[in-house]
């Protein structure tokens, strides 16, 4: 990864009430920084208990690509969005404006998937068996079968869903973090499902969004086309 030097930042600590001034902040309004495109940070300065001025660095939130898709990101109040390979590396770190609080606010756009090779970054081959990818076919016929997500709140701690994009869905979940980075939201994009086949024999598998009725019909065409009688699961 390249990594660039923030701009300079002042931190005014004459504001703070501190070597023996009884007026000024006890803290100071957070600053936002940038490192590249991928990377903001926030400073914050308070006091301790002792009077002394204490720097925290830290960011509001990760957002962390497991979806095995490379994936477009738009945070509300950025300027432009940003690109996630899904093959691994560091996360995206992400800052809201000072009493914004629409600004925790994050939409996702699938652009392409990964190789098996790249899949293998996620996915344990030792633990869990070869891992069979198929890539969604983003574009149809000419047409796009993608748009962006709806906005996901980044400050809905617990929380975990779909991310529907038009006809690819992804999943979510948002967890926090804690000891010294208990500032910090992780929003984490997963696979939509991942099937683990443990019955040791070969298996078809078929997806199908429609109703039970139509699965079952579906399905039993393939199985008589296949010469075969299908059981009852």
């Amino acid at each position: 990864e390249q990594f660039i030097w923030s701009s300079p930042l002042e931190i005014g600590l004459s504001k703070l009430r501190s070597r023996g001034s009884s007026s000024g902040r006890i803290s100071l309004p957070a600053v936002a920084m940038s490192l590249g495109d991928e990377f903001q940070f926030c400073i914050d300065v308070s006091l301790e208990k002792n009077g002394t001025p204490s720097c925290t660095i830290y960011a509001h939130y990760l957002l962390i690509n497991k979806s095995l898709m490379k994936l477009e990101v738009d945070f509300k109040g950025r300027d432009g969005s940003i690109v996630d390979s899904g093959i691994g590396g560091l996360p995206l770190t992400l800052c809201k404006g000072t009493g914004d609080k629409n600004k925790s606010l994050v939409s996702i756009l699938p652009l392409e998937g990964c190789s098996d090779e790249e899949c293998k970054v996620w996915w344990d081959v030792e633990k869990n068996g070869n891992l069979i990818n198929r890539n969604p076919q983003l574009n149809l016929n000419g047409k796009r079968r993608v748009k962006w997500s709806d906005k996901i709140d980044m400050e809905a701690v617990g929380t975990r869903g779909e991310i529907k994009c038009k006809d690819v869905s992804l999943s979510y979940k948002i967890s926090s973090l804690t000891g010294i980075f208990h500032k910090t939201n992780v929003l984490t994009v997963l696979p939509w499902c991942i099937l683990k086949n443990e019955l040791h024999i070969p298996v078809t598998i078929l997806a199908v969004y429609a109703t039970l009725e139509h699965v079952k019909s579906l399905a039993q065409y393939f199985s008589d086309r296949e010469g075969s009688k299908m059981g009852d699961y």
